[in-house]
């Protein structure tokens, strides 16, 4: 089916896999999760993760560079948020794609499962039941 569609340039392709690229580590998606709420500077992130300030500074600037989060320096302090919704948006969508992924994993496996449990239990009648000559 050929679809009115504008095709999304290659340029943008790329950029869009070294976004998802970015994304695709746990501790970056945590930050974007804690981001969520509001700005935060590295070490209230580094707390509430139980990370070293240090780790979350450098998953920051990756976060950073790659346009998910912006900064905002503060005195001494630098706060981070999420330079739009976008990302937690995507998260969100993800998330929600992958855990019904696993219900139909779940329903599958369940399934199979009452089968082979329903096959073993015939099995085990027709073992269990005298000849009759």
């Amino acid at each position: 089916m050929v679809s009115d569609r504008v095709l999304i340039t290659e340029g943008m392709l790329v950029r869009v896999a070294d976004r998802l690229r970015v994304l695709g580590q746990v501790v970056r998606l945590r930050l974007v999760e804690q981001l969520r709420a509001g700005e935060a500077t590295p070490q209230e992130l580094a707390d509430t993760l139980g990370l070293t300030q240090q780790n979350v500074s450098k998953h920051l600037q990756v976060l950073h560079r790659s346009g998910v989060v912006t900064r905002r320096p503060d005195g001494a302090n630098v706060f981070y948020s999420l330079t739009d919704d976008s990302t937690a948006k995507l998260l969100d969508d993800v998330v929600a794609s992958v855990a019904g992924h696993l219900r139909s994993l779940s329903a599958l496996a369940a399934g199979v499962s009452d089968t082979v449990t329903g096959s073993a239990n015939a099995q085990e009648s027709r073992v269990k039941e005298p000849k009759q000559r």
